[in-house]
């Protein structure tokens, strides 16, 4: 089982649900082979509380989480969990039936970087930047709890600033196919949960040509790193791993 979530993609974005700006064809053939929501809904449109509702299978608004910063400022809970302990979360679920599970990318709970999956891969505990410094990390990525980082992300980066950089987006989903290459006789829960197409506006100039036709270059950026998911996706996760998933 893998669960696939994009931070701040429009529903009518790929082809499949109309989208008329670039074509999606891997992302199509999903949907084609598997189940096409139309009417589906997340529980709130901004990162923190959907993740919250997505996660528990609970309206965040029990918790008091119904804006991001609710995460980390919810009146009378200054500190500790603001999840009660007797809520569950999909993953638990999942390891109480034998699965094993692991998540990559953005979680942004509170409980950061106590995910509760048994394996974590490049966590965020909010946002982060695309391309690693000239150290090889990547700003937000696997921080230390309450350790602010001096470093600004970039914006308006057409990268690798360094020749094999790998871009945040294609680690992600390489962690995820070499966790179902190990586990693929087993039964396992993936949450891959992409920063993108989310800010800061870093994208690849390989994928420039793709989105050539696009004038505004905010949008220009946005939908190259949308291409960027999209690519990921079909050529290293599930087209080629998994026949049918609900999409």
């Amino acid at each position: 089982m893998i669960i696939i979530n994009c931070d701040d993609l429009g529903y009518g974005d790929p082809s499949c649900y109309g989208g008329k700006l670039f074509q999606t064809p891997n992302i199509d053939r999903i949907a084609q082979t598997g189940i096409r929501f139309t009417d589906g809904y997340v529980s709130a449109p901004v990162c923190s509380p959907s993740r919250h509702g997505l996660l528990t299978g609970a309206y965040q608004q029990r918790f008091g989480v119904q804006w991001n910063h609710d995460t980390w400022e919810v009146k009378g809970v200054e500190a500790g969990p603001i999840i009660p302990l007797a809520q569950k979360h999909i993953n638990y679920a999942f390891s109480n039936a034998g699965y094993v599970t692991a998540m990559a990318g953005k979680y942004n709970l509170r409980d950061y970087p106590k995910t509760g999956f048994d394996f974590n891969y490049s966590i965020t505990e909010s946002g982060c930047s695309y391309f690693p410094d000239e150290k090889g990390n990547y700003t937000g990525v696997d921080v230390v709890p309450g350790q602010k980082t001096k470093e600004k992300q970039k914006e308006n980066l057409w990268g690798p600033e360094r020749p094999g950089e790998e871009y945040i987006t294609d680690r992600c989903g390489r962690q995820c196919v070499e966790f179902i290459d190990k586990n693929k006789d087993k039964p396992f829960f993936f949450y891959l949960a992409f920063n993108a197409p989310h800010t800061p506006l870093q994208a690849k100039k390989a994928l420039q040509p793709k989105v050539a036709h696009i004038q505004s270059e905010a949008r220009y950026f946005l939908l190259t790193k949308m291409w960027g998911v999209f690519w990921i996706i079909s050529k290293k996760t599930t087209c080629a791993r998994i026949p049918s998933l609900c999409f």
